[in-house]
């Protein structure tokens, strides 16, 4: 009826504009998204120097050590992150902020510290995501576009955030459009789901987007967590079950951070270890991070194969003051609500891995199919505006005017050949 035609036309316009306004975006992000399915291997394939070293049969240095080797090495700065390596022969990778009131040396301006975990020797440093596209510093770069486009602040994070909610109401419009107007729908539904070399744009576009459904949503949605967590995501979850504050927005905040805590990274990893649940005490410790603001320090325990090999995705976090040790906050998988599980899923989700390496193939090739969908999607929408175009201009030209909107076949020819020139059988009938 009128009103379901309607309804269609606006969704039509819809999925017409919204893809439109988009389109640039989700191809940049779909594109880079490939491309950061395989961060760490094509960093360490870029940047041998920084990532590999010789395995040795010596026990690594302590966590500790290489923060004091790494800070004596780099004067005027404080080491705020040690990764703990899980394989031999990987380099340790720590960040570094300037102390206060000092003015680190020119050579030593970078916040990725990358150590040789034998002897705590430097290997090299990087600005992470700075905009500079050497081959130390291309995939950081590569991440920083997919998630802000480099725009300065939190611009870029709260403009793709957006172009997440509208890419995630307009997969259920433009899955909407396919569904054929008239019955059987169902029957004439498949034809939609094939692809015609005749009409080959039109039928990835819309096939593609069909097959590829499920995934594309769960991209959009996890999309929308990414950017807009605080703002739109948790708060919509919290509606359905209870999610906490993480503790660094709960955690009171430090007047006035300690220069260099009494702690340092060793003992705070053993004041948190004794703090994991039963369920987490098989797990591997994978980072320690200082954070100043909050004078703690937060320590990062991962269950082994986790981000490598498919359904690992328990992980649990200790909270511990950086002078005394005292335990101040947790979060992890085990003891979380529905709603808090759901939210932590996202990142795995959107990454692929939380199936391990085919997820992360298959986000690649999602990533490759959202830039697809969105060029031809404009490209649809450029044939059809220019067809729109000539074809008034044509039916001005045959004398025709205004009423080539709605019968374009009156005016297929600028002129119409003399009767007596065209054979009986061939004359036109009039039209009934």
């Amino acid at each position: 009826g009128k009103r379901v035609g309607g309804v269609r036309r606006a969704a039509a316009a819809l999925h017409r504009w919204v893809g439109l306004a988009t389109a640039v975006f989700l191809a940049v992000a779909g594109l880079t998204g490939a491309a950061i399915a395989f961060y760490p291997e094509l960093d360490a394939w870029l940047n041998p120097e920084l990532f590999r070293v010789e395995a040795r049969d010596a026990r690594p240095l302590s966590p500790g050590e290489l923060a004091r080797r790494v800070e004596a090495a780099l004067p005027g700065t404080r080491v705020t992150l040690v990764t703990i390596p899980d394989r031999p022969g990987w380099a340790v990778r720590t960040r570094v902020a300037a102390i206060d009131g000092a003015v680190p040396g020119s050579v030593w301006d970078s916040d990725e510290v990358y150590v040789n975990p034998y002897d705590g020797r430097v290997l090299g440093t990087r600005t992470w995501g700075a905009p500079r596209a050497d081959r130390a510093h291309l995939m950081p770069f590569i991440y920083r576009l997919h998630y802000s486009l480099h725009l300065p602040g939190d611009w870029g994070v709260w403009l793709l955030g957006a172009v997440a909610i509208s890419w995630t109401l307009d997969c259920f419009v433009g899955a909407y459009l396919t569904v054929p107007r008239a019955a059987p729908r169902w029957r004439k539904w498949g034809v939609a789901w094939r692809v015609k070399p005749a009409r080959l744009g039109y039928d990835v576009h819309r096939a593609g987007g069909l097959w590829a459904w499920p995934l594309l949503l769960t991209l959009a949605v996890s999309s929308v967590y990414l950017n807009l967590a605080d703002e739109v995501f948790v708060p919509i979850v919290r509606v359905f079950s209870p999610v906490a504050e993480t503790p660094q927005r709960r955690l009171a905040r430090v007047a006035r951070p300690e220069p260099s805590p009494w702690l340092d990274y060793d003992a705070a990893l053993a004041a948190a270890s004794p703090h994991l649940p039963a369920a987490a005490r098989a797990y591997r410790a994978a980072w320690i991070a200082y954070v100043p603001a909050l004078g703690a320090y937060r320590v990062g325990f991962d269950e082994s194969g986790r981000g490598e090999r498919a359904f690992r995705v328990g992980f649990h976090q200790v909270f511990v003051d950086a002078n005394t040790g005292r335990p101040l906050a947790a979060r992890g998988w085990h003891g979380a609500t529905a709603g808090e599980r759901f939210v932590a899923l996202q990142f795995p989700l959107h990454s692929g891995q939380l199936f391990g390496l085919p997820g992360r193939i298959l986000i690649a090739v999602a990533g490759v199919l959202v830039a697809v969908l969105s060029i031809t999607g404009v490209v649809i929408w450029l044939r059809k505006r220019r067809v729109r175009v000539s074809v008034p201009a044509r039916g001005r030209a045959g004398g025709c005017g205004p009423s080539i909107r709605r019968s374009t076949s009156a005016c297929s020819t600028h002129s119409a050949p003399s009767p007596r020139k065209v054979p009986i059988s061939r004359r036109p009938t009039r039209s009934t």
